[in-house]
């Protein structure tokens, strides 16, 4: 019929044991990705929203220019972070 049960080192071995030397190379990898790729993406976006930023407030300077009204009032920086967190919470 079948052979008699035979003892196997692997048998009682951890399954990750044998994997465990892969891990400093996962961590380099994902550092790498993180810093290579994603903060990368990040900072570009960042970048073309501040540039839609500036060409929405051009665009109110000139209509409020064409209307015969005063500049826009762009909040500070921080004012702007301000009423975005007021208006998150909601």
């Amino acid at each position: 019929k079948g052979r008699p049960y035979q003892y196997k080192p692997s048998m009682t071995r951890k399954p990750n044991n044998s994997w465990k030397w892969l891990m400093p190379f996962v961590a380099a990898a994902q550092a790498a990705l993180f810093t290579k790729v994603i903060t990368v993406e990040m900072n570009r976006d960042k970048d073309s929203l501040r540039d839609q930023d500036a060409y929405v407030w051009k665009a109110k300077a000139l209509e409020r220019k064409r209307l015969g009204i005063g500049p826009p009032l762009k909040p500070s920086d921080e004012n702007a972070w301000r009423l975005e967190q007021m208006y998150e919470d909601d």
